[in-house]
């Protein structure tokens, strides 16, 4: 039996010992490592002025930024060498023997040695914590920036140590019992520094291993905002408590009969209790793993959260993924929105909207989604929790993962060996199955099935298309060429009825209208399906298949007449309304961004505060336009590359390179663009209704206007790709030619 009188003498006798070892100093010195470093390059290379316009704690962020790396490594490493000197000082003097000559049991004389790792552990991880609040008053007392605060999320900070203590728990009890079985150093360290090893590895290949206690603690720090979790506590802390006790408990019955052979195999009895005992752990593993799925909610959907902005937002909007239609607008209250509907909404792609930023979400009748919402004029932050959990970090890794298939087909390869192309498309389907059947999130959450089956649509879409794509360039007729008929009719069957998501899908509708097509090739392909949509019977289906195929038409169509005439002879065909209006507004989009267009008579603010007439302004010069804002990161990754080839231009008094913001808030911009030292003329616009008829629905996006004001390029190439400079060199030498004539 346990005696805790026992234990705690057992302890303080443990304690004494260990107080010779250094192992508080080295503790203290693991605590300070990182945010040592964090003050020395911050006082090297002095943080810049940008100022946001949210606050965040700069505890909680130092924090996040520091917890895999101090789980992963810092804190392992620290416990590797705790547990082996422990050990150890009793290996090399006999102490094991010397204490059990105390009225001490065994039991308490291991528990003593088991705490006091994990008291040491813990003073390491409490300093570490310490350490990186002060460094952080530090650095905001010294740089201050608006945008990091000094609060102190007590709830955080406590949760996020709650985590990482009880991680720490079943590497404890492990290297415990190794450095208990060797006598030597090396060895427990060995298998402790390789559970670092195994963690990279298992890293680098997308991989988790839970039955690898060292890797608990890899995927539960990799969550490192305790906030983000759909529950209290991830399934990672729960397997690192059971193994825990299962390293604990064999330790112990390993220490109290002197050796692995007396613990468990000395008698039949014993070998049978081992037995017993491992089907006990096996079991229990095997439960603990197993994959959760989300709670759906009955008869109704629940989208809520919250908003940290000092910028104005009275509203979030909800948006019909496929054409934009607004499904809700749900009004913000003290930071905080909530919207509930029992309509039965469709499984499906929406938009949630605020302030013109957008993120994009799945949703289904049953879904509760929270979003936590941190907004400036310079950033936006959607932070997601609820039922689409797993479908978001699904989505956040590559759709389409390489597979030699793709490479077959992006470098036209085995277009004489058909059969390896089709075993090759046959072992990418099996792959892409296995992905969506065993995928789970780094909560151990399953995807939904409604997802997943989409997902299975779309994956087998791009295979079709791929094979149909192949038989093109090669035979539709020659039979050693033909698809499998069991691996065809399986795609098939995926996607006999398709989900309403689906029918949105680009790939789905080319495929569509690819079966609707000869095989033997034409040369009016658009008439063609045109043609054989009109035969379709009404539907939903029709109505999407026949809006695209028209929108195409109206796109390739120069001629603004032409256009609207062959609007007005197939907009009837729709039997939706919502498909007719949506074709009708990109008509009117179209017509604008036409070459030869009237481009808006934009009023814009420059440098020094003046509102100038964008076209008036630059007349007689072609003008090359940049729409950007300060809170977009791709426009900041590009805008290098559009200063230099504003700068090959700097001479040219016929092209101008200008750079427009859509920032709401002007002040951002000003703050942006203050040391600026580019050839790129930059503005602001005051109003941003002057460009809806623009359809500029991300940013960045390039532009050309003519020297009349008028539309020349509506969607410019990105600044360094060849359209970019060709689209340049076009402009540059009609003018030049012209001038020399």
């Amino acid at each position: 039996m346990m005696n805790f009188k026992y234990i705690l003498k057992a302890f303080k006798a443990e304690w004494l010992k260990i107080k010779g070892l250094g192992l508080l100093y080295t503790g203290i010195a693991i605590a300070g490592i990182m945010p040592l470093i964090l003050l020395i390059a911050t006082f090297v290379k002095q943080p810049n002025e940008h100022k946001n316009y949210f606050n965040t704690s700069i505890f909680d962020d130092l924090i996040e930024s520091f917890y895999a790396s101090f789980g992963n490594f810092f804190l392992l490493i620290f416990i590797i060498i705790v547990a082996s000197r422990i050990a150890q000082s009793d290996h090399r003097n006999n102490g094991w023997n010397f204490i059990e000559t105390q009225p001490l049991s065994k039991l308490s004389i291991y528990t003593a040695k088991f705490l006091c790792v994990v008291t040491l552990s813990t003073i390491t991880t409490i300093l570490f914590y310490i350490f990186t609040i002060v460094a952080g008053v530090i650095i905001q007392l010294v740089f201050p920036n608006d945008t990091c605060t000094l609060s102190i999320d007590f709830a955080f900070l406590s949760h996020s140590f709650i985590r990482i203590w009880l991680l720490s728990l079943g590497i404890i009890a492990l290297q415990m019992m190794l450095s208990m079985i060797f006598s030597g150093f090396i060895w427990a360290f060995i298998i402790g520094f390789l559970g670092f090893v195994i963690n990279v590895v298992a890293q680098i290949r997308g991989e988790v291993y839970n039955y690898i206690v060292y890797n608990n603690m890899a995927v539960g720090t990799s969550i490192d905002n305790p906030k983000m979790l759909n529950t209290y506590l991830n399934y990672t802390e729960c397997l690192s408590i059971f193994w825990a006790v299962v390293f604990f408990v064999v330790g112990y019955v390993i220490y109290s009969q002197k050796g692995i052979k007396n613990a468990f195999f000395k008698s039949g009895k014993r070998l049978a209790f081992s037995v017993l005992g491992l089907a006990c752990i096996v079991g229990s593993y095997w439960l603990l793993i197993q994959p959760r799925y989300t709670e759906k909610l009955e008869g109704k959907t629940i989208v809520e959260g919250t908003i940290n902005t000092k910028m104005k937002a009275d509203a979030i909007h909800i948006l019909e993924g496929e054409l934009g239609t607004s499904i809700a607008e749900i009004p913000i209250k003290n930071g905080q929105f909530r919207w509930e509907t029992k309509d039965k909404l469709p499984f499906g792609t929406y938009i949630v909207e605020v302030n013109k930023r957008r993120k994009k979400i799945y949703l289904a009748q049953g879904d509760e989604i929270h979003l936590d919402i941190k907004m400036d004029e310079k950033s936006v932050d959607f932070s997601e929790t609820g039922t689409r959990k797993a479908e978001k970090e699904f989505l956040s890794k590559p759709m389409f993962s390489e597979s030699e298939f793709d490479d077959a087909v992006a470098r036209k390869r085995k277009l004489d060996k058909p059969e390896e192309f089709y075993n090759l498309a046959i072992e990418k389907w099996e792959d892409d199955k296995k992905q969506l059947n065993t995928f789970r999130s780094t909560e151990n959450i399953a995807l939904s099935k409604d997802f997943t089956d989409y997902m299975y649509q779309v994956k087998a879409v791009d295979i079709l298309n791929k094979l149909y794509d192949y038989q093109k360039i090669t035979s539709f007729t020659d039979k050693a060429f033909a698809i499998p008929k069991d691996f065809e009719q399986e795609l098939l069957s995926v996607i006999e009825k398709p989900k309403p998501n689906l029918l949105a899908n680009k790939d789905y509708q080319d495929w569509r209208f690819k079966q609707l097509l000869p095989k033997e090739g034409t040369a009016n392909p658009d008439s063609i399906i045109l043609a054989k949509l009109h035969q379709m019977p009404k539907s939903e289906v029709k109505d999407q298949l026949l809006s695209a195929q028209m929108i195409k038409i109206l796109k390739l169509t120069n001629d603004k007449k032409a256009r609207e005439d062959f609007f007005e002879k197939r907009v009837n065909e729709l039997q939706n309304d919502k498909y007719k209006n949506f074709v009708a507004t990109q008509l009117i989009l179209i017509n604008n961004q036409q070459k030869g267009a009237d481009f808006p008579q934009l009023e814009v603010v420059d440098k020094d505060g003046k509102t100038v007439n964008l076209s008036q302004k630059f007349k007689g010069k072609y003008i090359i336009i940049d729409w950007w804002a300060t809170w977009c990161n791709p426009c900041k990754v590009i805008k290098p590359s559009y200063e230099y080839e504003a700068k090959k231009y700097i001479n040219d008094d016929k092209v101008v390179f200008v750079s427009i913001s859509l920032d709401d808030d002007k002040k951002a911009w000003d703050l942006e663009i203050k040391n600026d030292k580019s050839s790129v003329k930059h503005f602001w616009l005051k109003d941003k209704n002057a460009i809806k008829g623009l359809n500029i629905q991300g940013i960045p996006r390039f532009m050309i206007v003519d020297k009349e004001g008028k539309m020349y390029n509506a969607d410019l190439a990105r600044p360094g790709e060849t359209n970019f400079r060709e689209a340049l060199s076009e402009i540059t030498f009609s003018y030049r030619v012209f001038k020399v004539f």
